[in-house]
């Protein structure tokens, strides 16, 4: 979530997330191949991004209806507080 945002204006919130190692992993595979990005400079810059991500983002997680961890190992729901209604 923002500052900037609502959240009353959301029916459902969901949030993804990765760990950090998963998350490096994949960025640091497509980055080299796509992109001929440097390892060093990939650990160095995710390290900062990873910082910013848990001081700025992460804290809002318990905002959210589903929290969704996304893994190289699986996909787990954390949190469901949403009550699905048929209509």
């Amino acid at each position: 979530m923002s500052h900037f945002i609502n959240p009353d204006l959301f029916d459902l919130k969901i949030y993804f997330y990765a760990d950090g190692e998963t998350e490096l992993m994949r960025r640091s595979s497509r980055d080299i191949a796509e992109r001929r990005a440097d390892i060093n400079y990939l650990r160095r810059s995710h390290a900062e991004r990873r910082i910013q991500y848990e001081v700025f983002m992460h804290p809002y997680s318990q905002c959210f209806d589903i929290i969704i961890k996304n893994s190289d190992e699986a996909i787990c729901l954390e949190k469901n507080t949403f009550e699905f209604y048929r209509v």
